[in-house]
Parts: structure tokens; C-alpha cells; sequence
């Protein structure tokens, strides 16, 4: 016998062999060899994209966290092109509809080829192919094989075709790290796998065969598929099709880019889908609107912007917007919770410390005339912003005008030390101690963020009781904690909502002016670095600031000019949408008559107890107050100066030439300030008009 003709045979032999041995083996995977459900496969199916839905499941922000694969949705069969589906299967597997998972015939030609050449035939079905991907990849030895034919005609008996097709064409991998007929689409063609044509459907059918050849080879064998089906007109388009899709920028555009910030703040590593607590709604028209305005600042050097909007009853934050600034896709520092400091925008939460202490009214006066005091670098004196003293005023018109003096007054009546602590109460984080700021407190010298500074706000809007916010809708709210009374929060938020009070400052017709009840108070730091509008209706509370990431200063912009106008459009907006009403007064608020400065009479909110019809001016219980030096001082004699020419000036908070100082148990002089040579050592200072007095210690070195 020929070698040849022997060769023949063996062949012909192994061929007939394989049929009792696939009956053997069919049995075998039928009962032995187990398989995941489809639902299974298509739950565990991950995106390399993380995707931020809002409250009402909207994608609000799709962003890449996988950079191995691109991946978007699992795509149903009933969503992928009949065109793309027939022309894979004419390709990749023309008996795949009447198999049951391996095509014998094809096997056995592969085995005779590999017999007689030596060389693998590729005979793997669909099924087979899917079995492989769901194992982690081709199986090329001779184990690998069997087990990849085992597991295939289980595929087959547990599933139903459609869903061997579904899930093949949704694993599979087309182009450089496109996986899936979903990502390929997208990427390839700008479509949706339902939209796709003959055309393409031949250029991703020769993709799964050579996924990484290039755009003429793929067109050529696309080409070639056509023709072998009829197709025979398209080449020309397939040709063009395939330059334009396979040049190398396979970029997929995000779904949505709204609230980068947000999604950055929730996504995980591992991708999926979080739903938050924003509307997609309003995050777009805070977005529009905040970006209309910054834009309308850029001649003023305004380069950034920040907004949050809150809701009242529940802390949930419905939008959350961290810059309208750069590229959202990329998104940069996250103004929201950036620490800033807050201008006059912490003035309210001080007077209503101070009235919820019973220390003033809002009928009170407080002095609006020259004061200074001493803090840690020397004498602090501060001014107005418009640089006019106007004597004594109403709490209610020192408040709703931010006047900076009666401020700082207020201030040193209350107390830093206890200011902080309510500030903190209030939820912001990061305080020093108030001595560290002084009386610049009521200023706004510390540094806070806008997220911390609406929910503050947020607090006075549900009278006095502060709760975390929140941007998970992970259940009920948490319970919150009393910060102030009812009748506190209520009457200072009626001095942030009067139009007539603040009309000597900012004009009857402003940007903080409303149709509808609503209380607003601006901001601006040092410097014109930072400017705030933070305010709130009965239902939403919203703030807003602008500024430099860089931290440098703006021309001329203040907060009416800067973030006011971005923050009435916005509570206008949710207003026309969800319409507010004015607060009910509590229980603990009283309406009396008091005597305005102007010698006329006006109806005043107090505290419950707290009515006068007269107005007496505030001052602290031993308001007499020394200002230099400072307690705890040291000071050090310069042995290069003449000894008679280092004179110290004591210096007190009043003009009352009653004021007398006693230094050791001496009297050594009167009235608001006291020469004095220094004299090494430990010293006693007193400082009396007769009724109060103060006294500090210092040292001389």
C-alpha cells in the first residue's frame, strides 16, 4: 500500500470514528458540563463606563473608568441590525441556525486537514466562539478544545439561539480595544448597532476576523464577504466606509457631561450606574445660567464660577455645579467645596447668635461710628464698604445694609470664641479659634465652602435646625439638630428678605429683588478675591460664587454685580417651577411697636419677652475695653533706641474722658489713650470709667 493512499485512509477512518465519539460527547456535555445562564452573562456584563443618573433615572454624566476595553450597554437582539446579524452569521457560522453547538462535518474536515497538513482549520461555530470568550479566550490545544465543544453544545441545550447571537455579538471583540457591538458602532460609525447598514455590517464581519489589519485589507475582505452573499454593488462605499471608520480615532462621545464634579464625588472603579439626589433639569439650567454670567464677567478678570442648589426639606442637593470654567469632560478644581473666605456672606448667623442670646433685638441700635481694637498684628480698625459712618442704626438696617462696623461690634459683644462654636454647629469645618480671628470674624475671615455656606443658609430657612446635606437618596432624612430658635432664624431671615431695609445700601430695584418671598445676602473677601450670594425661598436654597481658582482678585465686582445676578435667575427659575410662600410666623416671634431712629414709630419681630418700645443703643456688660496692649503681650526694650523714646501708647475702645488707667495699682492717666515709657518686667493694667472696667497683664523684656 502507497503512503499516500494510506494517509487517505487513516483520514477517512479518523472521520467516521468521530461519529460515535460525538454522540459520546454530547451526552457527556449534555449531563456534565455546566454553563451560566444568560441572565447571568448579561447582569455581569460590565461598561468601562461610569454613568451618574439623577433622582429621576436621566443619565446626568457618563465618564471612562476602564482604559483596558471600551464597552458601553449590553445590546438586546431586537436593537442590533437584521444586517449586521445575517451577514455574522453567513461569515462566522453559515449552519449555526440547525447545529447544535458543533458542526461535525466542519470539525471533521478541520481534523483531516490537520492529518494530512499538519496544519489547525478553523472550525468553530458561533456557539463554540462564545464559549471560548466566556472562558477567558481561544482554546488552541487539544484539552482547551474539547472543553471549548463540551461547553458550546451546553450552550446550546440551555439557551436559546437568539440568546447565543445576543450574547456572541456583545463580547466579541472588533477593533483595537473596542469589545462589543455596542462600543463598535458607537465608535466606528457614530450609530447605534439597530442603525447600521450593509456597509458596515460587512467592514465589522471582516473586523472579527482581523481586527487588527488595516483599513484597505479590511475593506478588501469585506469586499469579499459581499460578494459571496450578492453584494456586489457596495464595494465602493464599503471602500470609503472603511477609511472614514478605521482611522485610528475611535473617541465615543459621553451620553451626558453635566455634573462632572458630582460624578467625580460618587463613581467608583469599577464603573456601573449610581443614581444621586440632582435634577437634571436644574443642574442644566444652573449650569447655563451660572456659565451666561461668568462669561458676562470676564472683562471684570471673573474666570470661575460655583453654584449648589439645596433642597429645604429634605438636604438633598439638586444640583451641583463645581466650575462652568474648562472642559467638563475633564473636570478641575471643584469650586463646591473649595475653601474660600466668606465675606459678610457669615454676618446673619452672627446676628442671629446674638438675638437668639437676647443680647439685641432687631430693633436694637448698634454704633456705626469709628472703632478699633487690638488684634494679634496691631490695632484692627474696620470701615463700611461705601466708607460712610451712619451713628446709630437698627440691627435690622445694620444687618440688611452689611454694614461692616456694627458687624464687628456685634462681634466682639457675642464673642469669637462662641461664634466659632456656633459656626461649627452650623456644620463648617476647619475653624481656627476665634481668637486667631478677632473681631474680623464678622467679616468673614475664615475660610469656608459654598456647600457648607447654602446648607448654613439652609438652616435658617427651616428655622433653626441644621441637617446634613446630601447628594445619595439613601432613604429618609437624618434627623437634624436646633442651632437656633425658630423665632432667631425666623426674624433674620425676614431682615435678608426686606427690600425696604436694605434699600439704603443696594436701592429699592436690585438684583436681590424678587416677585416672590425670598432672603438673600452677598459676600466679598479681601481683596476682591471672592464674591458670594447665598439665599433661599420657603422650598429651595440656592448659592453661588465667583471668583479665581487662582485666587486672583477681581476688577471691581461686588456681590451684587458678581454673584447675584446668576443667583436670581436661578431662584426665579425654580420659583416659576415650584412656586414658594412666605414663612409662617412661630410661635416664639411677637409683633410691638418700636421707635425708629427718625423718631417715627415701626412695627418690630422680637423674641417672645424681649418687646421694648424704646430702642436703647447695645453695648456689651463691661463694654469698656482696652485695645492695646493686648493681654498675655510681650514686649522687648530695643537697646538701639533712646530709652525716652520708646513711648507705648494704651488705648481703649471709648472717647469718655472719664476713662481713667491704672498701671500697678496706679493712676497714670485719663481719657482714650495713655502714653507710657516701658519698664522691664511683669505689669497690670486696668482701664475704668467709673462703673465698668478691664484689665489685662503684659510683660516687658
Amino acid at each position: 500500500m502507497k503512503f499516500s493512499s494510506w494517509k487517505n485512509n487513516r483520514a477517512a477512518l479518523a472521520v467516521i470514528a468521530a461519529v460515535p465519539v460525538a454522540a459520546v460527547v454530547y451526552w457527556v456535555a449534555t449531563f456534565f458540563t455546566s454553563v451560566p445562564q444568560f441572565s447571568d452573562v448579561k447582569s455581569a456584563h460590565q461598561p468601562s463606563e461610569f454613568r451618574l443618573l439623577d433622582r429621576h433615572g436621566e443619565i446626568i454624566h457618563e465618564q471612562r473608568v476602564d482604559f483596558k476595553t471600551r464597552t458601553l450597554d449590553w445590546v438586546p437582539l431586537s436593537d442590533i441590525s437584521p444586517a449586521l446579524v445575517e451577514a455574522v452569521v453567513f461569515a462566522e457560522d453559515k449552519s449555526f441556525w440547525s447545529h447544535g453547538g458543533v458542526n461535525w462535518l466542519s470539525l471533521g474536515a478541520a481534523v483531516k486537514n490537520y492529518i494530512l497538513r499538519g496544519k489547525p482549520r478553523g472550525a468553530s461555530t458561533i456557539t463554540m466562539q462564545l464559549s471560548g470568550m466566556m472562558r477567558g479566550g481561544k482554546q488552541r490545544d487539544f484539552l482547551g478544545k474539547a472543553e471549548q465543544i463540551f461547553s458550546a453544545m451546553s450552550l446550546e441545550r440551555n439557551w436559546s439561539k437568539q440568546q447565543i447571537i445576543e450574547a456572541y455579538l456583545n463580547m466579541a471583540g472588533f477593533r483595537a480595544e473596542l469589545k462589543g457591538v455596542g462600543a463598535m458602532s458607537k465608535a466606528l460609525f457614530g450609530k447605534q448597532p439597530k442603525a447600521m447598514d450593509k456597509v458596515e455590517s460587512m467592514i465589522a464581519v471582516a473586523l472579527l476576523k482581523s481586527p487588527g489589519a488595516k483599513p484597505e485589507d479590511v475593506a478588501k475582505l469585506a469586499c469579499l464577504r459581499a460578494a459571496l452573499i450578492g453584494e456586489t454593488g457596495i464595494c465602493g462605499a464599503i471602500h470609503a466606509a472603511a477609511m472614514a471608520a478605521l482611522d485610528g480615532n475611535y473617541a465615543i462621545e459621553p451620553a451626558a457631561n453635566l455634573a462632572p464634579h458630582a460624578a467625580r464625588a460618587l463613581m467608583t472603579k469599577d464603573g456601573g450606574s449610581i443614581q444621586c439626589t440632582l435634577d437634571g433639569a436644574v443642574q442644566r439650567h444652573v449650569v447655563e445660567a451660572l456659565a451666561r454670567n461668568v462669561k458676562a464677567l470676564n472683562g471684570r478678570h471673573v474666570g470661575n464660577g460655583s453654584a449648589i442648589v439645596l433642597d429645604n426639606e429634605t438636604g438633598g442637593i439638586l444640583a451641583y455645579v463645581g466650575d462652568v470654567a474648562g472642559d467638563s469632560k475633564i473636570p478641575g478644581p471643584d469650586g463646591a467645596k473649595a475653601r474660600r473666605q466668606a465675606g459678610s456672606s457669615l454676618k446673619p448667623f452672627l446676628y442671629a447668635q446674638a438675638i437668639d442670646n437676647k443680647l439685641i433685638t432687631a430693633a436694637s441700635l448698634l454704633d456705626d461710628s469709628t472703632f478699633e481694637t487690638g488684634v494679634q498684628a496691631g490695632i484692627y480698625r474696620p470701615g463700611n464698604y461705601d466708607k460712610k459712618y451712619r451713628g446709630l442704626v437698627p440691627a435690622r438696617m445694620a444687618l440688611a445694609n452689611s454694614l461692616n462696623i456694627p458687624a464687628t461690634r456685634l462681634a466682639d459683644i457675642v464673642g469669637p470664641d462662641d461664634f466659632v462654636m456656633k459656626l461649627e454647629a452650623l456644620g463648617f469645618t476647619g475653624l481656627k479659634e476665634g481668637d486667631h480671628y478677632g473681631v474680623s470674624i464678622a467679616l468673614g475671615a475664615p475660610e469656608v465652602s459654598l456647600l457648607e455656606l447654602a446648607n448654613a443658609y439652609r438652616t435658617l430657612a427651616n428655622g433653626g435646625v441644621w441637617s446634613e446635606p446630601r447628594m445619595k437618596p439613601d432613604g429618609a432624612s437624618q434627623p437634624g439638630r436646633r442651632v437656633y430658635s425658630s423665632g432667631a432664624a425666623f426674624i433674620v431671615a425676614d431682615i435678608l428678605s426686606d427690600r425696604g431695609a436694605r434699600s439704603g445700601a443696594f436701592g429699592l430695584e436690585n438684583p436681590l429683588s424678587t416677585s416672590f418671598w425670598s432672603a438673600a445676602k452677598t459676600g466679598t473677601s479681601k481683596d476682591m478675591r471672592d464674591n458670594w450670594c447665598i439665599g433661599f425661598t420657603s422650598k429651595y436654597t440656592v448659592g453661588v460664587w465667583v471668583g479665581n481658582f487662582s485666587g486672583a482678585p477681581m476688577h471691581n465686582v461686588s456681590g451684587v454685580s458678581g454673584a447675584a445676578p446668576a443667583w436670581v435667575e436661578i431662584i426665579k427659575w425654580l420659583n416659576s417651577v415650584n412656586p414658594s410662600s412666605p414663612p409662617v410666623k412661630p410661635d416664639d416671634v411677637s409683633e410691638a411697636i418700636a421707635n425708629a431712629t427718625s423718631g417715627s414709630k415701626q412695627r418690630e419681630y422680637f423674641l417672645t419677652g424681649t418687646e421694648t418700645a424704646s430702642v436703647p443703643s447695645v453695648k456689651k456688660a463691661g463694654a469698656v475695653k482696652i485695645v492695646y496692649p493686648l493681654d498675655g503681650e510681650v514686649m522687648a526694650i530695643d537697646p538701639d533706641i533712646p530709652f525716652n523714646n520708646q513711648k507705648v501708647f494704651f488705648r481703649s475702645n471709648g472717647d469718655s474722658p472719664k476713662l481713667t488707667w491704672i498701671l500697678n495699682g496706679k493712676t497714670i492717666a485719663s481719657g482714650k489713650m495713655a502714653p507710657w515709657i516701658p519698664l522691664r518686667g511683669q505689669h497690670e493694667l486696668k482701664l475704668t470709667d467709673g462703673k465698668n472696667e478691664d484689665a489685662i497683664r503684659f510683660v516687658v523684656k
